[in-house]
């Protein structure tokens, strides 16, 4: 039996009459009560969604539905949530109804019958020895009224394990032969975080004459999990190489990591502080979001730096650019993207996204989050962050210039070409310069007359970002902690320990 069926079959032989089930594969439920229900003999069960109405998932339960239907449509008999609950008082002992759909149910309009229906149902069920099985979506969450009185079961997804058996037995049918290892794990890696039956289609639309598709696979996946509002993956690739200066941020994360310990997973979240930060949120939905990401740090031994910096200076193209040297997806979480208009829902969405990205890393999760002034962030959400905390201060003359080559090699400019006033200039001023000059097909020195830098337009927030760095951080450019000169102005050569 599966780990929900062994679930399920527990629930049962304790005579628990109200389960509720989260999960990626509705279907798959139904499939894991049928063996629950046959370890204590062949009693009915039945399914209901709001289209169908009662559907008889073994013939006993089919004959339980024939009985009270009549001869009538079961659509037009039991469609209706509430009539049915009221139904289900005669359902035979140790019988189970499954309930598909449930959460959208209780998040109509006038749930109260149904919240009714559910609770009359407790006492009647606990006595014959059946049960009501609700099944929702992901990190779905029950009206208050019924918290006391459901036991909430999870179906996990499968694990490497699983998908492995699934794939092979696939490709065997397929007559393509089981792949090597290598071949094979890089399946199970593009596969981890999908459910059974989403993995399996995935992987059927990707096989060939010629074996697996992996990029297709890989594709495959990151569209079903932007399917999961508030998640995204990152594309674009990208190397550390394309990174002007920032050695010792690089040169940190380049570092081997023990095999046991590799991540397979990078999570991105950007601007931490306008999604976490306390003020001007009257809504609760920030502090939601707090307590979420903390459970779920602590729960699930996730690790990561903060990055924090001026903006355009690196920070969001490092994170980015970590997945690709690992190996690994890199998905971003936007939490701006899962504020609900209902209570509780927000939340329920970020549950939902964690569970997903879980999925994916296995245990081995590293998130990356880039701000531009984390003051705000309650400092137990800083905590959690336990690898490097690295500050981009504004580029030395040196990085200026590798920045500079580097983006005048992926234009095709002139490498001797002469270069504008850039002093204070951060990565994205550099790269607008190179863009406008290739756009307007003008030398870099007339296109730098369409720049304001931020060394010049906030250097008020330079120096106060600066200042909060000073001692706090380590310096992305050099090595140790960043220290802020009291007589530093933006332009500065930044990054070096200046007693202050």
């Amino acid at each position: 039996m599966s780990a929900l069926s062994e679930s399920i079959a527990k629930c049962r032989r304790a005579g628990v009459p109200l389960v509720g089930v989260d999960t990626l594969d509705p279907a798959g439920v139904v499939r894991s009560v049928c063996p629950a229900v046959d370890e204590l003999g062949s009693a009915p069960v039945v399914q209901w969604d709001v289209i169908r109405g009662a559907v008889g998932a073994n013939e006993s339960g089919a004959d339980w539905v024939n009985t009270i239907c009549a001869g009538q449509d079961p659509a037009i008999v039991t469609g209706n949530p509430s009539e049915f609950l009221g139904l289900l008082g005669s359902l035979p002992a140790d019988g189970v109804a499954v309930l598909l759909g449930w959460a959208r149910v209780f998040d109509s309009p006038e749930p109260l019958p149904m919240i009714q229906g559910i609770w009359n149902l407790r006492d009647v069920l606990k006595i014959s020895g059946a049960c009501v099985v609700m099944v929702g979506g992901v990190s779905w969450s029950l009206p208050g009224e019924l918290r006391n009185d459901v036991v909430m079961l999870s179906d996990p997804l499968p694990d490497d394990a699983a998908l492995g058996a699934m794939a092979s037995s696939l490709l065997d049918d397929a007559g393509l032969g089981v792949p090597g290892p290598d071949v094979l794990g890089a399946a199970v890696s593009a596969l981890s975080g999908l459910s059974t039956f989403g993995a399996e289609q995935s992987l059927a639309l990707s096989l060939s004459k010629s074996g697996i598709d992996l990029n297709g696979l890989w594709e495959r996946k990151r569209k079903l999990i932007e399917q999961t509002p508030g998640l995204s993956v990152w594309r674009g690739g990208g190397s550390l190489d394309d990174l002007g200066g920032l050695e010792e941020a690089k040169g940190f994360y380049r570092r081997p990591w023990a095999e046991d310990m590799r991540p397979r997973c990078v999570l991105f979240l950007d601007e931490l502080e306008k999604v976490l930060g306390s003020s001007g949120d009257t809504s609760g939905v920030s502090q939601g979001f707090l307590g979420t990401l903390l459970e779920w740090f602590q729960d699930n031994a996730v690790t990561g730096s903060i990055l924090l910096g001026h903006p355009g200076s690196g920070k969001s193209a490092l994170a980015k650019s970590l997945g690709s040297m690992w190996g690994v997806p890199t998905i971003k979480l936007d939490l701006g993207a899962m504020r609900g208009s209902l209570v509780g829902q927000s939340e329920e969405r970020l549950r939902g996204a964690l569970q997903v990205v879980d999925a994916i890393g296995r245990g081995r999760v590293v998130c990356l989050a880039t701000s531009n002034g984390v003051e705000s962030v309650p400092p137990e959400m800083r905590s959690r962050f336990t690898l490097p905390w690295f500050f981009f201060d504004l580029p030395s003359s040196d990085e200026r210039g590798t920045i500079w080559d580097i983006y005048k090699a992926k234009h095709g400019r002139d490498a001797g070409e002469a270069l504008p006033d850039c002093e204070g200039w951060v990565g994205r001023e550099i790269e607008s310069c190179v863009v406008n000059a290739e756009r307007l097909d003008i030398p870099l020195v007339e296109s730098a007359a369409y720049v304001v830098p931020l060394c010049t337009s906030a250097p008020e927030s330079i120096d106060s970002l600066r200042r909060y760095a000073s001692g706090r951080f380590l310096s992305a450019s050099a090595p140790g902690v960043f220290r802020h000169s009291a007589a530093g102005a933006p332009g500065a050569a930044p990054g070096r320990k200046v007693a202050l």
